[in-house]
């Protein structure tokens, strides 16, 4: 078949209805998808609490595989805690420093604040069955967003509420 004429003064390119339908597009995607990124409070309280959650299964999995207590020790003004044992403080499996978690100034958690705890002397240990002395919970928050991280006291299941955000 032989080649299309085109008129001399017409190029190949898009039109301006394709590329105002391309702009939309763009707009929709930056209208969802800015908010998500803009929020990091919201994104980095909910990582924490995982990251809580993990640490305090941890503690008590490493009271059950020593046979011996293991305590999580929080200082709320100071927004930190750290995972101990009769020895002094765990070193943590991954990064092989001593098991310390302080919110501020921290590179990743910045934002994040303990808001509270409801155990004696802000304290959580773990007996050599993985049982907690007591139940309780701590409150992460930052910006909006806040978790309370519960500890059942008869069997020592971790779960997570969130609080506030969207």
């Amino acid at each position: 078949m032989p080649p299309q004429n085109r008129s001399p003064g017409s190029s190949a390119g898009f039109t301006l209805v394709e590329i105002l339908v391309v702009v939309v597009i763009l707009g929709i995607t930056a209208g969802i998808v800015v908010p998500y990124a803009l929020n990091t409070s919201s994104m980095q309280a909910t990582a924490a609490a995982r990251t809580l959650v993990s640490d305090l299964q941890y503690a008590q999995n490493v009271a059950v595989t020593t046979q011996s207590d293991v305590w999580v020790v929080f200082r709320v003004v100071h927004s930190w805690y750290e995972l101990r044992n009769a020895s002094g403080r765990l070193i943590h499996p991954i990064t092989k420093k001593e098991y310390y978690v302080c919110y501020l100034g921290h590179p990743v958690f910045d934002k994040v604040r303990i808001l509270d705890t409801t155990f004696t002397n802000d304290i959580l240990g773990f007996d050599s069955l993985g049982t907690p002395y007591q139940g309780g919970s701590i409150t992460l928050g930052a910006g909006n967003q806040s978790f309370r991280v519960d500890v059942a006291t008869a069997t020592g299941m971790v779960t997570v509420t969130e609080l506030t955000g969207s």
